[in-house]
């Protein structure tokens, strides 16, 4: 007599890892019995698990047909589809299985996993509550958690859901990571390289924490660190994108611009949908001259974390054809300077037919509002009229073909109203003895590079002991505390009077020289075609390129370069030196000639 069936039995080998055994048993059961669920679930699972997820994921159907209200095989119904890409299907069968039995852990983590791999980051934070109420003890779902957290932005309470995933299992190495990646968005660069060792002491083999951890040291300004990080990480995972590209930002800033876009190209031919890769690409491409593949491969910036969170229209971006009257929006994306440089498309956009809409910050409006072609100007943030298409700043280069041969340098663009202008005059002087000089040394201190641009004033101390020479001081923020540093009456604070860019540009149009690091006002006054004098760091902005002292974009500036990293003594002792050669001397009545040409 034959030995009757026992699915029990089936369970047991699966158990035992004997798929092959519990898939025989489990067909021949189906056989006989076609609607069992309970074979039919346990075959999906015993062909799955011998690498056959097409015909498990038939069973698994057959299962939940067989029995709608069985959530274990709803739940492993959604597994198996989150593996074959059906991810909109396995979310409707993970919130069966939900629905069913909201008290299975498994299908909660899931559910989070999935929803958090689909952007859906709100949703996944509920699931992850739901399973950490089930199980408030388990490090792992704060950990997810705190990921799901950070995909919000929910930056406080990611760093919280962190802490307790450490504090319930010091010794998971992901929370360590976790947290120290969270370190890098908030700036905490000297905090996320502790997080990153931490991890590493826990998991040696642990590539992101070795690789973020270059990332974090680069922050830190220690490149020679970082890159013998990197370095080491890339021995050991030679294929870790993430990694190389990292490695290319590092050589990049270190100056070594070659090596970097070969260190790029590698980590784009791993994954060519890198984004940081392809965007640092483009940089380093722009720095070098090389502006057709530089411009396109600068697109990728909206999908890098610092770009990400950019505006979004349904309109269409522009290509470039002509407008033929449609209205265009165009916005500025970055800071205040790049608006500046990049506004002189206007009138390449103009003359492609197009009616010219600006979305701009408010402190440049005024500034803006009287370039020729400009039809309306708009506040960021403020509702927007209508238009057809849309188009950055930033990529209207790319789109309108620009070479450095093409490169639009007429000069000035940009003009002061005339209530602006005779305002300005009162302030500085109309009869003002000297060469009059206006002065900044410092940028945003939020900016990722301030810390390389900007110059500590007590380094610009030689400047002042020229002799004909009248400064003005046009620093804004907190560094316009260091006139402090200045001798007594040498430096006349303009900050109070200047409340936005026209005020400044009305100011620049006074003046006979404006001497700045690399900040807005630079622009502002090359855009104006006053004569300027740029103070750049030894690994400059890719705007600036490498090895001139002129500047395409402005030809009425002047590059003062430093030679070594951090050696600004040396530029300001050029400065100086030219200074001295075109300041007028004294007469005996105290006054100067008038300043000579720039």
């Amino acid at each position: 007599m034959a030995k009757p069936l026992n699915l029990d039995e089936a369970v047991q080998h699966f158990a035992a890892n004997r798929a092959a055994e519990a898939e025989a048993l489990c067909r021949q059961i189906v056989r006989t019995h076609p609607r069992n669920s309970a074979a039919l679930h346990l075959l999906g699972l015993a062909v799955h698990r011998q690498g056959q997820p097409a015909e498990a994921l038939a069973y698994l159907r057959k299962a939940v047909a067989a029995k709608p209200d069985y959530p274990e095989a709803w739940s492993n119904l959604g597994a198996v589809l989150v593996e074959m890409q059906q991810r909109d299907e396995a979310v409707a069968a993970f919130g069966r299985a939900v629905a069913l039995n909201p008290g299975l852990f498994e299908i909660h983590v899931r559910m989070g996993s999935l929803l958090l791999s689909l952007n859906r980051p709100q949703e996944a934070v509920t699931a992850y509550r739901a399973a950490i109420l089930l199980r408030p003890d388990s490090a792992e779902q704060y950990f997810n958690l705190a990921l799901a957290l950070q995909a919000q932005a929910q930056l406080d309470l990611a760093e919280e859901a962190f802490q307790t995933a450490l504090r319930l299992n010091p010794a998971l190495a992901d929370p360590h990571c976790g947290l120290g990646n969270l370190r890098l968005l908030q700036g905490r660069f000297q905090e996320a390289a502790s997080c990153f060792r931490a991890a590493l002491a826990l998991r040696p083999d642990f590539p992101q924490a070795q690789s973020n951890l270059g990332q974090a040291l680069k922050d830190l300004g220690d490149l020679t660190e970082a890159e013998a990080v990197l370095r080491a990480s890339l021995q050991h995972w030679p294929d870790q994108a993430t990694a190389q590209s990292a490695l290319g930002t590092v050589l990049k800033e270190q100056g070594r611009y070659t090596e970097a876009v070969g260190v790029f190209r590698r980590a784009l031919a791993l994954t060519p949908t890198l984004p940081e890769a392809r965007f640092n690409l483009g940089v380093t491409l722009l720095t070098l001259g090389d502006f057709t593949p530089g411009w396109q491969a600068y697109e990728a910036r909206w999908q890098t974390r610092e770009f990400a969170a950019g505006p979004v229209f349904v309109q269409p971006h522009w290509a470039g054809e002509p407008l033929e009257g449609r209205t265009i929006l165009l916005h500025s994306e970055q800071g205040a300077g790049d608006a500046i440089q990049f506004v002189r498309y206007v009138e390449a956009v103009v003359n492609r037919g197009g009616r010219v809409l600006l979305s701009i910050p408010a402190s440049l409006i005024a500034l803006f509002e009287a370039i020729p072609g400009v039809a309306e100007v708009n506040r960021h943030g403020d509702l927007l009229p209508r238009f057809d298409v849309h188009c950055p700043l930033l990529s209207l280069p790319r789109v309108l073909g620009t070479t450095q041969a093409s490169l639009p340098d007429r000069v000035p663009y940009l003009s002061v109203p005339m209530v602006a202008r005779s305002r300005s005059q009162a302030w500085i002087g109309a009869e003002t003895p000297g060469l009059k000089v206006g002065l900044v040394w410092a940028g945003n201190p939020q900016h990722q590079n301030d810390r390389n641009r900007s110059i500590p004033f007590s380094t610009l101390a030689p400047l002042f002991e020229l002799a004909g020479v009248r400064w003005f001081s046009l620093q804004l923020g907190a560094h316009a505390a260091d006139l402090v540093q200045a001798p007594a009456g040498r430096i006349l604070d303009l900050s109070p009077h200047l409340q936005d860019y026209v005020d400044t540009a009305a100011v620049l149009e006074q003046l006979d020289l404006i001497l700045s690091v690399d900040t807005s006002v630079a622009h502002l006054a090359g855009a104006l075609a006053r004569p300027t004098w740029i103070l750049l760091p030894c690994v400059p902005d890719w705007r600036w390129m490498l090895g001139r002292n002129d500047s395409p974009w402005y030809p009425t500036a002047r590059l003062f370069r430093q030679t070594r990293p951090g050696d600004w003594e040396k530029v300001v002792a050029e400065v100086q030196q030219a200074l001295h050669e075109r300041a007028p001397a004294r007469t005996r009545s105290g006054r100067c000639p008038e300043p000579p040409s720039f």
